[in-house]
């Protein structure tokens, strides 16, 4: 099948490139690190006790926000030059003319550019999870579930970075999808900070925003999988908040459907603009 294929070529592009390489030095790297660094927590505050549980929890969800902005910084460069650098040096001149539609094309080339960084992000994670758990013996209430917002936010980015490539050039596009992620996780924070002041205007205005660019709510879903229970429950009971690393319950149905309906949305998008586009 020739978008499995096409899919293929740009993963093996990418370990011909030593980008997959590269990737995993240092990540191996961060992990030796935090590991040593868990390492000696467990030493200092015992592999059993609440405060190291505490702490390590409070440390998963530091390290969980750092990396899923890693993986969406990723997910925007191999997504906007996994078409976009063959668009702007006329390679596809040589593949276009042959049997070969091009929306497989562009599924071949959606599906490898998420699947390098969905493979990337799900061992790093798998591997981080693991040590943390040989470390301290702290396990995630639902990592499974965190894992899977993780790449949905990937196939957001993706999605975005891809379809403006089809008429910006790679960096650009990388670039623009960037300052999106970037400006809808302000968004949420702006969202927060209304909603806690009691201005519905503004709080309404930042949640009918958030929707333009939904990362920040698929966010606080993975959020939703790392938070211990205690945590929920001060928030629910007063005792605590919700804020950027806290949430009181996971995204409603709703807005996940949204989600979906926005991917196919800027996809079906992608798909047109590539239709129309001189190469």
């Amino acid at each position: 099948m020739p978008t499995l294929l096409i899919a293929r070529l740009v993963i093996l592009e990418a370990v011909r490139r030593r980008l997959a390489l590269a990737a995993a030095g240092l990540t191996l790297a961060g992990i030796g690190l935090t590991g040593w660094a868990f390492v000696k927590l467990a030493e200092q505050f015992g592999r059993s006790s609440l405060q190291l549980a505490g702490a390590v929890s409070g440390i998963v969800i530091l390290m969980a926000f750092m990396f899923v902005t890693v993986l969406a910084l990723g997910a925007a460069l191999i997504g906007a030059t996994a078409l976009g650098t063959e668009l702007e040096n006329g390679t596809l001149l040589s593949i276009i003319p042959r049997p070969l539609y091009r929306i497989e094309l562009l599924a071949g080339k959606w599906l490898g550019a998420f699947g390098v960084v969905a493979i990337y992000g799900t061992c790093a994670i798998g591997l981080e999870a693991v040590i943390v758990r040989i470390t301290t013996g702290y396990v995630a209430p639902q990592p499974l579930f965190s894992l899977a917002f993780f790449l949905a936010i990937v196939a957001l980015v993706v999605t975005c970075a891809m379809t403006l490539s089809v008429r910006l050039a790679p960096l650009t596009a990388a670039i623009v999808t960037v300052v999106f992620y970037g400006a809808a996780w302000i968004d949420g924070i702006a969202h927060l900070i209304s909603s806690s002041l009691g201005n519905d205007g503004v709080a309404q205005g930042t949640l009918a925003a958030g929707l333009l660019f939904p990362s920040d709510g698929l966010w606080r879903g993975a959020l939703f999988g790392l938070e211990p229970v205690a945590m929920r429950a001060a928030g629910v009971n007063g005792a605590g908040s919700a804020g950027p690393f806290a949430v009181l319950g996971p995204p409603p149905e709703a807005f996940l459907a949204w989600c979906v309906v926005w991917v196919l949305l800027v996809a079906w998008a992608g798909v047109a603009s590539f239709r129309t586009r001189d190469v």
